[in-house]
Order: C-alpha cells, then structure tokens, then sequence
C-alpha cells in the first residue's frame, strides 16, 4: 500500500506581543532639575555678594573729587544686578514649565504600563497553561499561538486547523480504507486493485480562554470528517470546557497519552495505542512536585461479545473509573494510567441470563530526550476487557472487550499492546 500526504495547516488568531520595553527617558530629570535650582540659588547668592562689595569699595572711596564716578559705578552694578535678576526669573519659570511637562510625560508612562501589565496578563491567560488538551497536543498540530480578543471583554479566541489529503493506492484493500488498520486486512479472496482520495482528516477548531477572579474558563470545539471508506461526514471529535482543574465534556481519555502519538502519515495511528475520545467528568490537580494527577468518570459503553443465538443488549451500570499520574522534565515525561471497568449484557428473550464481568486495566508512556533533537516515545498498556480503548484490537466489528467461555459465562478478554518510536526532528516544522 502506498500513502502519500498533503497537509497544510491552516489558522485566523492574531499574536499576543509581549509588552515592548519603556524607554528610560526620563531618568534622572529629577535630580537634574534639582541641580540646576541649587545653581541658580548659589548665583543670585554670588550676585549679592558682588554688590555688597561694590558698595564698601564705593564708601572707601568716597572723597570729594570721587563721589560722582563711585555713584554711576554703583548705579552700573545694580543695573546689572537687576538684568541678571530678570534673566534668573526667565529660567525660573522655565524650569517649572519642563517640571510640569515631566508630571504629564510620567502620568502617560504610567498609563501605558498598566495597559502593559494587561497586555501581559492577557498573554499569560491565552497560553492555555494547565490545560488538559492544549498542553497535550500532537507535535503534528503545533502552531504559533496566535488569539482573537473580542471586544469589551476579556475573552480571546483562537481559531484554527488543516488541510489535509491522503491519497492510497492499494492491490487488496481493507476495510478500513483510509488508514492502516491490520485487523482489516483480508485473508481470503482474490485481490484487487482499490484507488482511495481521502480529505476526511481535515479539521476545524475554535479554543477560548477567558480569565475570572477564580480562574480561568476555557473550552474548545474541534470538527473532523474522517470516515473509514475514504468518505468525508461532518462531525465533532472535541467539546471540551475547563476551569480551576475540572473538566466536562468530551475528550482524549483520562487513560491515554496524547503526547504519545508518534508523527505518521496514518491519520488511525498505529495499532496496540491506547486511543479513544469520549465524554467525561475530570479533576485534575498539579503538586508541589511537579506531578498532574487526575481521576475521571467516563463512558462506559460495553463491547461484549454475546454467546451464540442470543441476542441482547449491553449494559453500562456504572461510568468507567480512570486515575492516572504523569511528570514532565527536562529529559521527557512519564504516564501512568489505571482503570477500573463493567462490562455487562442482559438477553431481551431469555430472563435470568443476565451476565456481568469486570475488567481493569494499566497503561505506561513516556518520552526520553536524545541527543539534541531526538526522542524516543514508547506505551505498554495491559489489562482485561480493556479491548474498546486499544486501537484496532480483535475485530474490526466490535466484540473486543469480553467474550462466554466454553460453560457460557462471560470472560474478561487478556489484552494488550504497545509500540516504540523514534522521533528526529529535522528542523523547527519538521519531524519524523
């Protein structure tokens, strides 16, 4: 089979800046303008004291034939006396006129911080921090943030999303026709040549973030078409809503990795992966050490298979119960996931015939950093009737959860999976 990919992600959301530095140009006009009063105070002091002198060289010279000269020299220092008065005054007023103009020039500083430290707030909210889903995203979907403030509040969207094609070509198609799915691949019958040009991966998603006085309130909503014939049909994958670590809606299980998710062309993933989405209830709450701890209820559909001429229904009596518990370093991140699960069916003929089991299960992932731009991803998951949240486990057509021995009762089916994947990134974009 042949697979070849065309993708090209698409977004509208506009960048959060950060706060552009403030130019120092106002520092030291305080002490300058002090500097400068100082000097005119010690110049009018120096213009006093010069006239002072004046005036006993005057009185010492004062015989008859000098009176009228030491009078017009006094009158000539007192006029200069006043002139450099008047230029004083001037700079004065000048100098007051600047202080003022700095008070006006400090009030906007200020001004444009606070808008700033808003800036910057609002910034620190669209980072989605915490978020079970934004921090937990696919290497293939990253992109740089980019938001929508709408106006009057202070609620900011991002919009975004791809395009993406597969194209097979394939000499004994599967059922599944638009990924690789082993458990679909034909045994009997002759092979045939089968074209498939599938669009159905694209998506489309919308996230808010929207800050409260008791945290932050964030939701998204995201659209696939995906459809296992090639076909594309319109329908949800996530609506999802969190604040101050609970969680409602629907999303990645509490008991998968997401982060996990090797970067491939088969938009299915590989088989023996945990991965399932389905509505939830979740807590999430992050220690002092670093660990995000979360338990959750979730969905608890049952996927049976029924012993032979009967037919029934399935029963979920209670919701599945998930813990799980990871941290993440400088080197990678470690998962560890359990969960606790009924699985049952009731015959709608035959009374009395009503069958229950339960299953549990465990699931290890984590990520090692390598050299420089190098990872190594790995998950092992192991459990009973845990069949539904493995990827393509048994039968394509269900039936992966538990099954009636041989006296009829019903068995918890042993399942379970993993894979290893080495991760090379070749530039800011690229990986494989």
């Amino acid at each position: 089979m042949l697979t070849a990919l065309l993708w090209l992600p698409v977004g509208c959301k506009t960048a959060a800046s950060s706060p552009a530095p403030v130019e120092p140009a106002l520092a030291g006009a305080g002490p300058d303008l002090k500097a400068e009063q100082e000097a005119a105070a010690k110049q009018d002091a120096a213009v006093v004291d010069a006239a002072a002198d004046a005036g006993q060289a005057a009185a010492v010279a004062l015989d008859d034939g000098e009176l009228g000269e030491a009078v017009d020299r006094q009158r000539a220092v007192n006029q200069n006396v006043l002139d450099e008065l008047v230029e004083l005054r001037a700079r004065v007023a000048q100098l007051e006129s600047m202080l003022g103009d700095h008070h006006g020039n400090i009030g906007d500083i200020l001004q444009r911080l606070t808008v700033q430290e808003e800036q910057v707030d609002t910034f620190k909210h669209s980072l989605g921090e915490g978020s079970i889903y934004d921090t937990r995203v696919r290497s293939l979907y990253r992109g740089r943030p980019r938001h929508i403030q709408l106006t009057g509040t202070k609620t900011e969207l991002e919009f975004g999303g791809q395009i993406w094609m597969d194209v097979i070509q394939d000499n004994q198609p599967m059922l599944n026709e638009a990924g690789f799915s082993p458990s679909s691949i034909p045994t009997t019958g002759s092979g045939r040549n089968q074209s498939t040009l599938g669009a159905g991966q694209s998506k489309l998603f919308v996230k808010s973030v929207t800050p409260t006085d008791s945290g932050d309130i964030k939701t998204r909503f995201e659209f696939d078409m995906f459809q296992t014939d090639g076909s594309a049909d319109f329908h949800s994958t996530h609506y999802w809503a969190e604040w101050n670590g609970v969680g409602v809606g629907q999303t990645f299980s509490n008991f998968m990795d997401i982060t996990s998710f090797p970067s491939i062309l088969d938009y299915w993933g590989p088989n023996g992966m945990v991965f399932i989405r389905q509505p939830q209830v979740r807590f999430t709450h992050i220690t002092e050490g670093g660990w995000e701890l979360a338990a959750s209820i979730e969905d608890a559909t049952s996927d049976p298979t029924l012993p032979a001429g009967v037919v029934a229904e399935t029963r979920e009596e209670m919701p599945d119960l998930v813990a799980s518990a990871r941290l993440d370093g400088e080197q990678g991140h470690v998962k560890l996931a359990g969960l606790v699960r009924k699985i049952s069916y009731e015959p709608m003929v035959s009374a009395g015939l009503r069958d229950d089991v339960t299953g549990w299960g465990l699931n290890a992932s984590g990520s090692l950093n390598v050299f420089e731009d190098d990872q190594i991803v790995g998950q092992f998951a192991y459990g009973e009737g845990i069949g539904r949240y493995i990827n393509d486990t048994c039968c394509f057509g269900g039936g992966n959860d538990a099954a009636p021995d041989a006296s009829g009762n019903l068995q918890a089916l042993e399942t379970f999976g993993g894979f290893v994947y080495y991760n090379h990134w070749w530039s800011e974009a690229h990986s494989s």
